[in-house]
């Protein structure tokens, strides 16, 4: 039988015999808070903290917040993105500054443009070596695609209050006017560069923040802290689930 080992993600140790499951740089938090773990898509994650029913209450009254490191983030920069996008079939082009689904035969994906030369995937965890498999093959010239899965970690932040608190947080023009649904744009959050992304979740408000996983503990505690006074709760996978399906 083949060995199972936990492991943080960027650890940069060959394991590649070894049935792995992967921590994002969050575990820590999530085991203080008294996480129920379970194992999913070969990540160890929080399901509940308190009672999921409890959690989705909280959401919807006020905020909360998630990790969602796992998401696969697929990087690609260069030249005539836009040709690489119509050859994956998205026929329109992706506007800097927006978010768009998108699927092909080994699942969805999610196009943020960061910048005319930058693009980045989302995808599920289970998805990302098949993604890969079929994004490499249609990048030509000076494209390049490279794996950032392990080097960012990801928080969501959900409920009627989230812009709130991010507004205690950030210079970003979060006004609707300015950063509706299905928006991007790289900023600073906590005093730390992060990419912030408009991806509203069941009619509620709902950013993702992305930053490098040597800044997730400090910006998870930072959002904590603010968000004590408003009611933020931590949610896990279950009520995330909720959100989505």
């Amino acid at each position: 039988m083949i060995p199972k080992v936990f492991v943080f993600v960027g650890e940069g140790v060959d394991m590649s015999q070894l049935d792995i499951v992967k921590r994002s740089s969050l575990h820590s938090i999530h085991l203080e808070l008294n996480a129920s773990m379970i194992e999913e898509s070969r990540w160890e994650r929080p399901n509940w903290y308190i009672d999921p029913d409890k959690e989705m209450a909280q959401i919807t009254e006020t905020v909360g917040i998630c990790d969602i490191s796992p998401v696969g983030k697929l990087f690609i920069e260069g030249q005539k993105l836009d040709r690489f996008c119509n050859k994956i079939g998205y026929k329109t082009s992706v506007k800097r500054g927006n978010i768009v689904p998108h699927s092909v035969a080994e699942g969805k994906m999610v196009l943020c443009r960061l910048s005319a030369n930058q693009l980045l995937v989302f995808t599920s965890p289970e998805n990302i070596g098949p993604m890969t498999n079929t994004l490499t093959p249609e990048l030509s010239g000076c494209l390049h695609l490279t794996d950032l899965t392990s080097l960012y970690t990801g928080i969501l932040v959900c409920g009627p209050q989230s812009r709130v608190l991010l507004e205690t947080l950030t210079n970003i023009d979060l006004r609707e006017s300015s950063f509706s649904n299905m928006s991007c744009v790289q900023g600073r959050v906590a005093d730390v560069h992060c990419i912030v992304i408009r991806n509203d979740r069941k009619s509620m408000t709902a950013y993702e923040i992305y930053v490098t996983r040597d800044f997730g503990q400090y910006l998870w505690t930072g959002m904590s802290e603010r968000g004590s006074d408003i009611g933020l709760l931590p949610f896990g996978v279950e009520v995330l689930g909720r959100l989505i399906s």
